[in-house]
């Protein structure tokens, strides 16, 4: 296996889901912080699924929009 692969294997996998506002939309500002925390909290892998990120409910367009790199 690559040596980059299992470094970023190691340490704590955090499988993302994806939260939403009460009108159906994505909760981006949550969605964000989730993601910081568990960078904070020393993950080298976010997973995307299609069960806990609900990708079954989301369009292609929301799928792209939260996969994006952000800078």
């Amino acid at each position: 296996m690559n040596k980059e692969i299992r470094h970023n294997l190691t340490g704590p996998v955090a499988s993302i889901r994806t939260p939403f506002l009460q009108d159906g939309q994505i909760d981006q500002k949550s969605l964000r912080n989730y993601v910081e925390f568990f960078i904070e909290a020393g993950s080298r892998t976010l997973l995307l699924t299609w069960g806990d990120s609900l990708y079954s409910i989301l369009t292609d367009q929301e799928i792209a929009e939260i996969t994006k790199k952000k800078h």
